[in-house]
């Protein structure tokens, strides 16, 4: 016989044993595919490409079936081919999940390859994107050419997404909008999303003007960078106090420090662009978050006070240590000379010489530069009356029930109680405690303006 026939044969052999091995595996791991004819140009397509086991397929022997099967099928058709091709894979994921082997064969995590949404090896994931799987946001390239810090950042938000977005119009905001932001920074080289700048940001825009028409659309998908932002900074191992921007759920800040109604969700250090002064100002803040115990609408105020003054020595392009008192009392100068009134002006001046005090003790400066008493002003106690008319709240009375349900409640807490604007608005239903009867009765009666009765208050 012929050499070049012996080696046909024998090839030929080896591919139907490949073809049979990929058959049994479908009989075991996708039962319910078995037999069909799509199925078995599967089997021909995936030994033709020396594959024998299941386990091979990935999304790039995907891609390679659709570009063989499509010439040979009407084009209506591809759905339903490509769609058993995922049947097959999924049902050997959901099999082999099922085993601790199977798990750390299948599980979905971060891999330097081309990962497909479908072949995620949680169930309700993969039954949440079955109707969007041909989208080209359920692709994801991390062999791609960029940082491996920043791939797996962007792979920890595509989790997050994938995992606490359900399936709707918002999903596909955050999935196209951060597909766009990797090829942005993919194309910027960025290495570290926690490190972004305001003008990288602003070049994001940019780019999305290049990639989306619509303005409304390109509004939805910038938004994935605070996105982004934040996930990477709350699941981050470690808090990374040098990161650009501070997302306060991270930290664990007593109750207490936290006004409900107004909570402060983020710091920006982005606007201070000098690199060791953004510093300085990142280990005060450290400061003031974990060790102080101010309120954090105080420390908030006291931070872009001293934000502002940072930007003001930026432009000077020098250090906050080396900052004198000349240029202190320009900026103070200045301040005066605007419209602030003089608690505020006060406030600004306390701050700065807080932080110039933080510096003094840490060492990085001798002593404060200047005197924050020299420049106090007189502060002259105002008295807001804010109180309303009784003919104005008796009219609201008399038309309550035409308002509705929650403004009612709000009102009559606000007019019986006493409380705060920003404390009714944190109210819970467990907040209440009738011990007092003669109150309660009291109370009820103005709730009878109501036409349907509160069920905490009944």
């Amino acid at each position: 016989m012929p050499a070049f026939l012996q080696s046909f044969i024998e090839a030929e052999e080896e591919r139907s044993r490949r073809i049979e091995q990929l058959r049994k595996e479908v009989r075991e791991y996708a039962e319910e595919e078995a037999g069909s004819s799509i199925t078995e140009q599967i089997l021909l397509f995936l030994a033709d490409e020396m594959v024998e086991r299941l386990s091979e397929i990935d999304y790039e022997l995907r891609k390679k079936f659709e570009s063989y099967i499509t010439p040979l099928i009407k084009q209506k058709y591809l759905y339903r081919y490509t769609g058993t091709f995922d049947r097959i894979r999924q049902s050997y994921i959901r099999v082999r999940m099922k085993t601790p082997a199977g798990q750390r064969e299948c599980e979905w995590k971060y891999k330097n390859e081309i990962l497909f949404v479908p072949y995620h090896s949680e169930q309700t994931i993969v039954k949440s994107v079955e109707t969007v799987r041909c989208r080209s946001n359920m692709v994801w390239n991390f062999k791609a050419a960029a940082s491996e810090k920043m791939k797996r950042q962007i792979f920890t938000v595509l989790e997050y997404i994938l995992e606490h977005y359900e399936v709707s119009q918002l999903r596909e905001y955050k999935l196209t909008g951060l597909q766009f932001f990797y090829e942005f920074c993919i194309r910027e080289q960025i290495t570290d999303i926690h490190l972004m700048e305001l003008k990288q940001e602003t070049l994001f825009q940019s780019y999305l003007e290049q990639k989306v028409e619509k303005e409304q659309r390109r509004k939805r998908l910038r938004t994935i960078v605070e996105t982004a932002r934040k996930v990477i900074f709350v699941q981050a191992d470690e808090i990374r106090w040098d990161a650009a921007v501070w997302y306060l759920d991270r930290f664990h800040i007593a109750k207490e420090r936290r006004n409900q109604s107004d909570s402060i969700e983020r710091i920006s250090f982005q606007e201070v662009l000098y690199p060791k002064n953004r510093w300085l100002l990142q280990e005060y803040m450290k400061y003031e978050i974990g060790i102080g115990e101010l309120a954090l609408s105080t420390v908030y105020e006291r931070f872009r006070t001293i934000r502002n003054f940072l930007q003001e020595i930026d432009e000077h392009q020098i250090d906050v240590t080396e900052c004198d008192a000349g240029l202190i009392d320009t900026y103070l100068k200045n301040l005066q000379n605007g419209s602030m009134g003089a608690k505020t002006f006060n406030t600004n001046v306390t701050a700065i010489q807080f932080f110039m005090k933080f510096l003094e003790v840490k060492g990085y400066i001798k002593k404060v530069p200047f005197y924050a008493s020299y420049y106090w002003e007189k502060e002259i106690p105002v008295h807001h009356n804010r109180s309303v008319e009784e003919d104005v709240y008796m009219e609201i009375i008399q038309n309550l029930s035409q308002f509705p349900e929650h403004l009612r409640m709000m009102f009559l807490h606000l007019w019986c109680v006493g409380l705060r604007v920003s404390e009714v608005c944190t109210l819970k239903g467990d907040a209440y405690e009738m011990g007092d009867q003669v109150a309660q009765n009291v109370f009820l009666q103005y709730v009878d303006y109501l036409p349907v009765r509160c069920p905490v208050l009944s």
